[in-house]
């Protein structure tokens, strides 16, 4: 059975489910390859599949194609390369990439007025608010960060993992992007591997797919099979992606400063600076393999003294297939792998769930705060990039794949035993200790206004209260912390007098991005005991009383 159905490829998803019938279960996966494969769960298990594809992004058609009675017994398959990939140069110098930038802004706004003086002539009255979000502009914003890439795409990932509160036609615009960015063009593919693997770098391989199965911010990923039939996998980092990083981060830094666009408390010039720094050392796979290397060799293993239910794996690397620009580990697909995203609860609303998954999710949410928490407290290391795409589920083996460990940071003893001190005692403590360990991070001053201090004071204690001791598990889905934190951004920017720790930025990125996971999950732990089991194997602090 094929039905068709037309219209904005951005707002018709939702028509499409309802063929479904009522009573099936459906688990949905979209890896970053513009395929979704729909699989109906009923008593027998899997017993039909459904498989959505994209055409190009220039055509708003949308197919689905129902395979009935297929027998699959998996979850996810993984396609050998992006549908109907197009291939494009990336823009890398300033000049560039601003005029990209500034066209995307005429042409909305030229649109925006054009649909608004037709409405107006057909008496609808005159409103450029509403005619921003039409198609049209759509596929602007939608090709230009697909072609840009880079810090673009960073924005784009940001906005898909905190499900921010946009629009949802721009939302799903942006998600779109960030999915099937524009592959480099394929002579560019040659001339890296050949400066980079030497003129007979194809006798490393049987096969290798020109086209890439995925698209990052900083580079592409192209399946291959090595001469001794191990499947791998080889990203490659676009031409000058270093220089287009540069250029955008001052572009933004000038714009900033110029049109005084930030808040003085946000300090973005030492924000800029810090992401700077971090997204330089991501155009780095040498540092990349290293830290996968750390984290197979040396972090992961000593996990299992907790027994998770779900552990952990970091894929092999192949070292005399990597420099700086490519790096090559092992393949891990599997069509019983799925992304950790396939599992987030606020899809429900379109039919998207897995037929009883809440073991699981609160599985993946218990090994994920395991995770976080033996990371930081017993190696002082954090992989600072929470994009779920970076973590898969292996349901037959019971794992969590880990991907990308490019955003890997490190932390003194110091302020680590700092950190942990001030979550202690924002569980236990009272607020005047509260406010001293607060002063001694550098997180106020202690000259500003009661009212500002008493909001880092409550912030620190809602991101402590899911350690706190309880009757029952901590319910992310119903937990209200990451919302009001963000309620008092503004009120903290305002009157802040003193940039915050250059290590805060990361920490908090990975704690905000673990949370928002969690809660996507509508995952309930007892994370109180999980805090306990691991502060106990940190030296110099006594666990949290029951």
């Amino acid at each position: 059975m094929i039905n068709k159905f037309t219209g904005s490829r951005y707002t018709c998803f939702g028509k499409l489910f309802n063929i479904l019938k009522i009573s099936s279960q459906l688990v949905v996966s979209e890896k970053k390859t513009g395929l979704i494969w729909a699989s109906y769960i009923k008593d027998k298990g899997i017993n039909e599949i459904g498989i959505l594809k994209r055409k190009c992004s220039e055509n708003s058609d949308i197919i689905l194609v129902n395979a009935t009675n297929s027998k699959y017994k998996g979850y996810y398959q993984q396609p050998k390369e992006m549908l109907h990939q197009i291939e494009k140069k990336m823009p890398t110098n300033s000049a560039a990439r601003l005029l990209n930038v500034s066209n995307l802004a005429l042409k909305i706004l030229f649109g925006s007025v054009k649909e608004a003086f037709g409405d107006y002539r057909q008496g609808s009255g005159f409103s450029l608010k509403k005619n921003l979000l039409v198609d049209e502009n759509l596929d602007l914003v939608n090709n230009t960060v697909r072609l840009l890439r880079g810090v673009a795409l960073k924005l784009a990932q940001i906005v898909d993992l905190h499900n921010l509160n946009l629009p949802s036609e721009l939302s799903n615009a942006l998600n779109d992007a960030k999915k099937n960015a524009f592959a480099i063009p394929r002579d560019q593919v040659h001339t890296l591997m050949q400066s980079e693997l030497g003129v007979n770098w194809r006798e490393h391989f049987n096969s290798f797919s020109d086209l890439p199965f995925a698209a990052a911010s900083i580079g592409q990923v192209h399946s291959g099979v090595l001469v001794d039939g191990e499947p791998v996998a080889v990203k490659i980092q676009y031409p000058n992606i270093e220089n287009a990083i540069l250029s955008d981060l001052n572009l933004l830094q000038f714009v900033g400063n110029y049109l005084r666009l930030f808040p003085k408390g946000l300090y973005i010039n030492e924000l800029l600076a810090e992401l700077r720094k971090e997204l330089i050392s991501e155009c780095n796979y040498e540092n990349e393999l290293l830290n996968l290397n750390y984290y197979k060799e040396r972090i992961i293993p000593t996990m299992d003294i907790y027994n998770l239910k779900l552990t952990f794996y970091v894929p092999n690397a192949y070292e005399h297939l990597s420099t700086s620009k490519v790096l090559t580990t092992e393949n891990v697909s599997s069509e019983n792998i799925i992304e950790v995203s396939t599992l987030f609860q606020d899809q429900k609303k379109d039919g998207f769930d897995l037929i009883n998954s809440k073991g699981l999710r609160n599985s993946i949410a218990e090994s994920f705060l395991y995770l976080t928490l033996h990371e930081l407290f017993m190696f002082r290391t954090l992989q600072t990039d929470p994009n779920p795409a970076n973590f898969l589920v292996d349901l037959n083996n019971r794992r969590i794949i880990l991907l990308d460990f490019g955003a890997v940071r490190s932390y003194s003893k110091e302020f680590v035993d700092d950190y942990i001190k001030m979550i202690k005692i924002a569980i236990s403590g009272s607020e005047d200790e509260i406010i001293r360990q607060l002063k001694k991070m550098k997180f106020i001053l202690g000259t500003e206004s009661m009212d500002f201090i008493k909001l880092h004071v409550n912030a620190i204690q809602m991101i402590s209260e899911m350690f706190k001791p309880r009757s029952s598990k901590f319910d992310f889905s119903r937990s209200k912390v990451a919302k009001n934190i963000a309620n008092m951004i503004p009120n903290i920017l305002m009157e802040r007098k003193t940039p915050p720790l250059s290590e805060i930025y990361s920490l908090h990125r990975r704690i905000a991005g673990f949370f928002v996971i969690c809660s996507r999950l509508g995952a309930e732990i007892d994370s109180h005991k999980i805090f306990n089991q691991v502060l106990e194997r940190y030296g110099g602090f006594m666990s949290v009383s029951n």
